[in-house]
């Protein structure tokens, strides 16, 4: 019976991005980070929620484009990834730079699984939200749920963001050095 549920268990995407935030090298993870990306989502969508503020229709169908988009948006990036990471072996670089190079992607990755993952509870939550009429306190639980998906949704896209820049930055630079490489070795070096 246990088996049932394992194609649909989403606990190895959330240990691979908690695992994010672990110090480069090392066993201990970022206390400053972790409670950045999961205590401060929750202090805000409890603040939400004690104030009162529910999830509008506007602000759900609003939402609801949003998650929709960025899923969408984050499968296409999986697949880029996916791509560059089977090129690793074929470029000139030390066996570390390699390794920090996958490493990197790996960390995109889980990033982006994980923002995947939030979309999708943002989405299921916010149309639970619109969809069934519910209790003032039910809906302030739930729409406060809903804020802590989207402060974190918010967060892992950032994180994203950065990531990806740097990878982005670094490929040019590779690829720079590459068309340098080309022309110094024909003798032409002219601009």
């Amino acid at each position: 019976m246990n088996n049932v549920f394992a194609k649909v268990n989403i606990t190895p995407i959330l240990r691979s991005y908690i695992s994010t935030f672990k110090i480069y090298q090392g066993n201990s993870y970022s206390k400053g980070s972790l409670i950045l990306f999961f205590v401060f989502p929750l202090l805000v969508g409890v603040s939400l929620s004690v104030f009162g503020i529910t999830v509008s229709s506007d602000l759900s169908g609003l939402l609801l484009g949003m998650y929709s988009i960025f899923a969408g948006l984050f499968f296409s990036f999986q697949i880029f990834i996916f791509e560059i990471v089977s090129k690793v072996a074929d470029l000139n670089l030390t066996l570390k730079s390699s390794r920090l190079r996958i490493s990197k992607f790996e960390y995109i990755a889980y990033s982006i699984s994980f923002s995947i993952l939030i979309c999708f509870i943002g989405f299921l939550l916010v149309l639970l939200i619109s969809i069934f009429g519910f209790s003032r306190l039910a809906e302030l639980i739930l729409s406060g749920a809903s804020f802590y998906f989207l402060t974190l949704f918010v967060l892992s896209l950032l994180m994203t963001l950065k990531g990806i820049h740097i990878l982005l930055s670094e490929e040019i630079g590779i690829q720079k050095k590459a068309v340098e490489e080309k022309f110094a070795q024909k003798g032409n070096t002219n601009t």
